[in-house]
């Protein structure tokens, strides 16, 4: 008896060794004929990648069962990912039907309608004409600043860039927003009134953003590896946002030059703009995104963004090679004569105003986005809609507040912003976001008011604090100081103390603005109050040399 059970148990572990040694084998031939097939590739020999390729393929020859368990395809879209084939290779027929043909009709679309809406919505007016068009290219700027905001990251490690380079792949086209500023700013200084000629600013921005636009999008589009070509997209990035900043900054400037409740007016547009297309942006990405999991060729929708990015400067081509009209006969609103250290207290203070609501906002744009995706467990597809809804919520509000004809004052914004800062402590989505739909909008609109106040206590020309500096510092320090401390305040509140800690960031923003404000309507009320004691003395001097 044990010397068959001896027998029995020899004869199974002979068995189960040879039932290995055939699996080992197979396994060996399959692995060859995918080593095979990866050496055919063209991954250069001595790549850094190569290392991260090879293990791919010896993945999936060592468990060929998880290929069965993948979708279909799987084991080839790992080799193709891993050989990096660049987007040249895409059948035409996929590059026409999901890219080209769909960015064709976008852009097609929104000419038609840019143009209409100039031509039959938007006064003649000189004055609101040119500031309507200030308005489009204030959004269209800030829309090709997010456009390719969401795949940034992915676009600065194809090149292997550390988070310097990839910090400039997206932070050039703002810097060459200041840049085009700092340029009309120049231009201001020499020639005084080219304000009233800006045809060929406009022309020279817009050729400007064509050629930038489409260098960008052609050599993203075709993944060139090259280390230089990394700096060549920072540099049309760099280009783009001049052309941007050309355009932007002589609407601002003739903002400026408006009287009273026209400026402020003006100047709430334009901020309002701006928002939209930084809400714009995400929003077009992340349905391009949704949709191109629908189309037969299953791309990422980046290819079709990239040409809706090389498109969309042109569309303003329909209405700037028109004749525009003259601003040679507009009366502009001079600056005070009379300097008193309370107007130079009520302008900086008005400046860091603006810097406090670019930062409170750049802050609850990046905050939420975090929270809704982390905490809330939102897909990336319904955090950029529901972002998007939050920027969108500034247009009826400043609809309402045109109607209401300037009835809502600063001093409520300010506190509306405080409260609905407090309820963003609350923990659950519905309070969430409905907070940030009521602080964004009072954010943004409180910007065009504090800018026309600011405009209002500027000191004479060729002053420090002048109607030309004040406008330039309140543009580039909400830009550089604003949106670039914004998210890294969000990021840090999140990470110190989830959503609370975000919430009393905004709370503290919105509570610094409040005391700002207050302090510029005390400098305010001495500022006015030095004036007509001068106004009144300069009266009594001239009657009694009159007598």
């Amino acid at each position: 008896m044990p010397e068959r059970c001896a027998r029995l148990l020899l004869s199974l572990l002979l068995v189960q060794l040879t039932l290995e040694t055939r699996s080992h084998s197979a396994a060996l031939q399959e692995r060859s004929a995918v080593s095979e097939t990866f050496l055919k590739t063209d991954v250069p020999v001595g790549d850094p990648r190569a290392s991260l390729h090879q293990g791919h393929a010896q993945g999936l020859a060592v468990n060929p069962v998880k290929l069965t368990e993948e979708e279909p395809g799987v084991a080839v879209g790992l080799l193709q990912q891993s050989a990096r084939a660049p987007s040249s290779k895409i059948m035409p027929e996929c590059l026409m039907v999901d890219v080209v043909i769909p960015a064709v009709v976008l852009t097609v679309l929104g000419t038609l309608a840019l143009g209409l809406i100039f031509r039959f919505a938007v006064d003649s007016a000189p004055t609101t004409y040119m500031l309507a068009l200030g308005v489009y290219a204030n959004f269209q700027d800030n829309l090709l600043f997010t456009l390719v905001l969401v795949k940034s990251y992915s676009l600065a490690a194809q090149f292997q860039a550390g988070p310097i380079a990839s910090g400039c792949l997206v932070g050039a086209h703002k810097m060459g927003t200041a840049m085009g500023m700092v340029l009309v700013f120049l231009a201001l200084k020499v020639f005084p009134e080219c304000w009233r000629r800006p045809r060929l600013g406009l022309l020279v921005g817009a050729f400007l953003q064509i050629a930038a636009a489409g260098s960008f999008a052609a050599l993203a589009f075709f993944e060139a590896s090259n280390g230089w070509v990394l700096w060549v997209l920072v540099a049309s990035r760099l280009l783009l946002g001049l052309g941007g900043g050309l355009q932007v900054s002589l609407a601002w400037n003739l903002a400026a030059r408006l009287v009273g409740e026209s400026r402020e007016l003006h100047n709430l547009r334009l901020f309002v703009a701006g928002c939209l297309g930084l809400g714009a942006g995400p929003l077009m990405s992340s349905l391009a995104t949704a949709l191109a999991k629908l189309v037969p060729c299953h791309l990422d929708g980046f290819e079709g963004m990239l040409a809706f990015v090389a498109l969309l400067p042109w569309m303003q081509l329909s209405v700037l090679l028109r004749p525009l009209p003259s601003l040679e006969e507009l009366a502009a609103c001079g600056a005070q004569k009379q300097t008193s250290r309370a107007q130079a207290v009520v302008v900086c203070l008005c400046l860091a105003m603006l810097v406090l609501r670019n930062l409170a906002l750049a802050s609850l744009e990046v905050g939420t986005a975090e929270l809704f995706q982390k905490k809330y467990h939102f897909p990336p597809v319904v955090v950029g809609l529901l972002c998007a809804l939050i920027v969108f919520t500034a247009l009826p509000v400043q609809l309402f507040y045109e109607r209401m004809q300037g009835q809502i004052s600063l001093h409520f914004m300010l506190w509306a912003s405080l409260a609905s800062g407090c309820f963003l402590m609350f923990e659950n989505f519905s309070a969430l976001f409905a907070a940030s739909m009521f602080f964004f909008p009072m954010m943004a609109l409180s910007s065009g008011i504090v800018m026309a106040k600011m405009q209002e206590y500027v000191m004479p020309d060729g002053s420090v604090l002048d109607r030309n500096t004040t406008t330039l510092l309140g543009l580039v320090m909400a830009d550089f100081l604003g949106r670039g401390l914004g998210p890294i305040s969000a990021r840090y509140g999140i990470y110190l103390g989830g959503q609370r800690g975000f919430a009393w960031t905004q709370v503290a923003y919105a509570a610094l603005s409040l005391v700002l404000f207050i302090g510029s309507e005390v400098a305010s009320q001495r500022a006015r109050k030095g004036t007509s004691e001068s106004s009144d003395q300069s009266k009594s001097e001239g009657s009694c040399k009159g007598d």
